[in-house]
């Protein structure tokens, strides 16, 4: 909005006949390539400056003081339905034990994903980090019989990170979850299916 209540158009106004606005002695106009005109005070950069060095004086002042600003805390599971398991297997253990346990019950690894390796090929070093995609062949051709649009979820995801003590948590989204939002009686009874199937392969490969 432009001084005045004026909205503000993309287009030069036409000149009505009225008096020119007095602008005040301290400022000056900027006109846009639209025709439309603003006033920009001038000092409005020295106040600019001296609230920014005011804020932080105030942070260097927290700072010596042991204070530290307050920071967004992360909330590791925004999804609902969110399934954490922490083992006592290492990182290493617990990939081989979840390859099995899928195996075991007649799904597929689709493809790795390993931050880890992705991290050491730059000469970074980093804890054990690998997404495991998940799906088959026969609950594919059923969801994009149900939905195509669905098809953007799959593979499902298990999800392994190396903790600080060397052991393993494994992290899944219930199947269910992923694909309830499209509102779909024939995904949700195929989702339903998977849930199972996510929940032993889980159960089989964090058992102790």
């Amino acid at each position: 909005m432009l001084a005045g209540g004026g909205a503000a158009v993309r287009r030069r106004r036409r000149y009505t006949g009225t008096a020119p606005v007095q602008r005040p002695a301290n400022s000056r106009c900027v006109a846009w390539s639209d025709g439309d005109a603003v006033n920009h005070v001038q000092g409005e950069k020295t106040v600019s400056r001296e609230l920014l060095s005011v804020g932080l004086a105030g942070l260097v002042a927290l700072s010596a003081l042991g204070v530290s600003p307050p920071t967004r805390a992360e909330n590791p599971t925004p999804y609902p339905d969110t399934v954490v398991t922490p083992t006592r297997h290492s990182y290493s253990a617990l990939v081989e034990r979840l390859d099995t346990a899928i195996q075991s019950n007649e799904l597929g690894i689709v493809a790795r994903a390993s931050a880890t390796l992705g991290a050491k090929s730059i000469g970074v070093e980093i804890p054990g980090n690998m997404v495991v995609m998940v799906f088959h062949p026969r609950y594919a051709v059923r969801m994009l019989a149900a939905s195509v649009a669905a098809g953007i979820e799959a593979p499902i995801r298990f999800y392994i990170t190396e903790n600080d003590d060397g052991s393993a948590t494994l992290t899944y989204r219930t199947p269910s979850s992923v694909f309830n939002p499209y509102e779909n009686a024939e995904l949700d009874a195929m989702a339903e299916e998977l849930d199972a199937s996510f929940a032993r392969i889980a159960q089989q490969a964090t058992a102790d």
